[in-house]
């Protein structure tokens, strides 16, 4: 009898399982289809040369740049949740390069299509390889810290980079800043301080690799805001990225670890996510002035909490919620406050 109804138990869930695949097949149909009414070109127009869909073409242009950011930031931890959650038994050079791989070569191929030589030759080489060199130093920075560190409490040091943003963008782009970015920025400081409690028992000595990772992320956010109006982002990722993996290989033969396929696919997927975001991010720029989208920055940090909950168990003490909360606040604040946001939308 007890046999009976496991058998019958497991017929069920057969069933359910099929029926469940079958309603997926039809989806993925569904979208397969729509994708097959555009050709590869609008495709690509659509996601990387980034023209305003139809649904917010009439929204205002910093309003637009604010959307941007955020979703580019929020899809950055996915590479470093994917990177902490298989990365263990790597050296740091080899997850590094399994990140830059393939979104590597995909990106060079998307740029090439869309622009050909001119990915090569654009008049701003100094500029695209300090850029590089920015992101480089903050992900050898940020991957050392998160293998020490819980993902939120890394990444909410990292955090403090719209800070030393700010502060690059009144003192070489000669932004005018508004009170209420700097009461922004001053209210992130306060939290990031709140989250590494320097001095404290609680204190990490990994830290100072998360600080270190916000200061050439600013680096680099402050590359992207020179970029803007003259390098396509197509163009200055595979700058990027080219430059990072060609200095990454030089080291594999002597440091490469076989890696477990389903690891290897883990992390390449968490890159696409993070390349995805800083194509919006670098688009983001070109719409809004770099001391408005700085303390945006901080919405990545809603990411880091819900992935290293799920992901690891590690939820934020009272004093790192207390600081994230601070953080995502001081995003809120500015978009309600702001002028160039309000008074955009009054036009």
């Amino acid at each position: 009898m007890t046999s009976s109804h496991t058998r019958d138990a497991c017929l069920l869930q057969l069933g359910v399982v099929r029926e469940w695949s079958i309603g997926c097949q039809e989806q993925m149909q569904k979208a397969a289809n729509l994708l097959e009414s555009f050709t590869a070109t609008q495709l690509i127009d659509a996601l990387f040369a980034a023209k305003s869909p139809q649904m917010i073409k009439n929204l205002p242009r910093p309003l637009v740049g604010i959307l941007l950011m955020n979703a580019g930031c929020m899809m950055l931890p996915l590479c470093d949740a994917a990177i902490k959650l298989a990365g263990a038994r790597y050296p740091l050079a080899q997850l590094l390069w399994i990140r830059f791989f393939i979104p590597c070569c995909l990106v060079l191929l998307l740029a090439w299509r869309r622009y050909g030589p001119r990915v090569i030759v654009t008049g701003k080489t100094l500029l695209l390889v300090g850029r590089a060199l920015f992101y480089f130093a903050a992900s050898i920075s940020f991957v050392t810290a998160i293998k020490h560190l819980p993902l939120a409490d890394a990444a909410a040091i990292a955090s403090s980079e719209p800070v030393i943003l700010v502060l690059l963008s009144a003192l070489v782009l000669r932004e005018r800043i508004t009170s209420s970015r700097w009461y922004a920025v001053s209210l992130g400081m306060v939290a990031t301080l709140m989250i590494i409690r320097p001095g404290l028992d609680d204190y990490n000595p990994a830290s100072p690799f998360a600080l270190f990772a916000a200061f050439s992320a600013a680096g680099y956010m402050f590359m992207n805001r020179l970029l803007a109006h003259s390098v396509p982002p197509l163009v200055t990722m595979s700058y990027t990225l080219s430059l990072i993996l060609l200095v990454l290989t030089t080291a594999m033969p002597f440091v490469w670890v076989k890696p477990v396929p389903t690891e290897f696919i883990l992390i390449t997927m968490g890159s696409l996510a993070n390349i995805c975001g800083h194509l919006l991010i670098l688009r983001a720029f070109v719409l809004a002035e770099a001391s408005l989208l700085a303390p945006f920055i901080y919405s990545s940090m809603i990411t880091n909490v819900v992935a290293g909950y799920f992901l690891f168990r590690d939820f934020p003490d009272i004093w790192t919620l207390l600081g994230v909360i601070l953080l995502v606040g001081t995003g809120v604040y500015l978009s309600l406050k702001d002028k160039a946001v309000a008074g955009a939308t009054t036009t």
